[in-house]
């Protein structure tokens, strides 16, 4: 797994093969054949709040990238971006959120 860092690789993102929707996210799928590994991006605007609360929301989508046990999909991009509701939200709700989106996706893939 990489993280997307660079500006112009989140552009791409514009154009969206897939956008799946729960209650405190969007994933914006690109499906990419030339590459290997899973790609991951991450976005909290300052609609989330202030960069304490930007900054709690990221960190706890890493911890779950750590801790999940299911296998991520290879030669995909995916940007994960954090609704308004995400800032305040418990980390179980945010857990199950992600459980359920990544499940909905490696069923699309």
């Amino acid at each position: 797994m990489r993280f997307i860092k660079k500006r112009s690789e989140y552009l791409h993102f514009q154009n969206a093969d897939k956008v799946i929707r729960s209650r405190f996210f969007i994933l914006a799928v690109l499906l990419d054949t030339q590459q290997t590994d899973f790609a991951l991006g991450i976005t909290v605007s300052k609609k989330v709040g202030n960069a304490i609360v930007r900054n709690k929301t990221k960190r706890r989508i890493k911890a779950w990238l750590r801790q999940t046990k299911s296998p991520l999909p290879s030669q995909m991009a995916v940007n994960i971006i954090a609704l308004n509701k995400a800032g305040n939200a418990k980390w179980n709700d945010l857990h199950e959120d992600l459980e359920i989106l990544f499940k909905r996706l490696c069923k699309q893939a």
